[in-house]
């Protein structure tokens, strides 16, 4: 069974590389166009451009590059003890369109790697409000890949090198299609591993 679950991963790496999406596409329903009559499209908050540029990312999972830019993501640091999981922290300020959906649900976070020279973009974790997320330990066990629950190949069995760049986003959820009536996303923001 586990070879027909890698034979879809590749499947869908293949479709991303090699096929041009029209920007509100991806699973589920499709973002809608920014309306500043309609209230659940957040406005743009505007701020710093993105540090990788949305169209050279191969998205593996519904893809939030054509999303407003309607939160801030100003920091994320990684600690990577030895023989520990990663923990990664961040400051982030949102908009105020969190919950989306059900169980608190109102984010995911984001990993974009370079993977032999190829830009993959990943939701690796599911952010729940009231405390606000701002920091989780990865799922990773000792010798396993730090974004293992990212579930899509090549983040999944990726193992950052040390000064490598890492690229963060946090977006309104997207790992399994467009969720909820709302869109939005921050900027990209680019890290080096420790």
């Amino acid at each position: 069974m586990s070879w027909l679950i890698r034979f879809k991963e590749f499947f869908a790496i293949l479709k991303a590389i090699f096929s041009v999406p029209p920007a509100n596409s991806g699973g589920g329903s499709s973002p809608p166009t920014p309306d500043p009559d309609n209230p659940t499209t957040p406005p743009d908050a505007g701020g710093a451009g993105d540090a990788i540029a949305t169209q050279s990312i191969a998205w593996l999972h519904a893809p939030p590059a054509a999303f407003p830019v309607s939160s801030r993501l100003d920091e994320v640091s990684v600690v990577a003890p030895i023989g520990a999981a990663p923990v990664i922290s961040w400051e982030w300020t949102h908009p105020g369109w969190l919950p989306v959906v059900g169980n608190g649900v109102g984010a995911n976070m984001w990993v974009i790697a370079k993977v032999k020279g190829v830009w993959y973009g990943a939701t690796w974790e599911w952010l729940r409000v009231n405390p606000m997320t701002k920091c989780k330990a990865t799922e990773a066990k000792p010798g396993q890949p730090p974004f293992i629950q990212a579930k899509a190949w090549p983040i999944n069995a990726w193992y950052p090198a040390s000064g490598e760049e890492v690229g963060w986003m946090i977006s309104t959820p997207c790992r399994m299609g467009y969720q909820g009536a709302v869109r939005g996303r921050s900027r990209i923001l680019v890290t080096r591993w420790p």
